[in-house]
């Protein structure tokens, strides 16, 4: 089960997402339009395992115009799902400037 709006994936038996109330879905519809060209790169700018800070990262960046893709999880860090935030490359700047208080809260947080 998927939520169509975080775009988190539930294992089965849960209905609505717990993070933002959405009914979920068995799939996810396909994106009709890719955010980037082929010709744009995309860079990595932040990791996070917190689902809740994801959501803030994502935000921060659509309310600055700055299209953002979600990893799926790559893998563990300390017995967590690690997710990767991408943005085009020409955004990267303005972005790491964005989210730069949030790394180090993050950071403060595991300490």
């Amino acid at each position: 089960m998927f939520c169509p709006k975080c775009k988190y994936e539930y294992i089965r038996g849960v209905f609505d997402c717990p993070d933002c109330g959405e009914k979920l879905v068995e799939t996810l519809p396909v994106e009709a339009e890719e955010p980037f060209s082929d010709e744009s790169k995309t860079v990595e700018i932040f990791q996070t395992s917190e689902k809740s800070i994801l959501a803030m990262v994502k935000a921060i960046l659509e309310d600055n115009g700055i299209i953002s893709i979600i990893s799926p999880p790559i893998g563990m860090r300390a017995s967590a799902i690690v997710y990767q935030v991408f943005v085009n490359e020409l955004d990267a700047e303005k972005a790491r400037d964005l989210l730069d208080g949030i790394e180090e809260s993050q950071a403060e947080s595991l300490e």
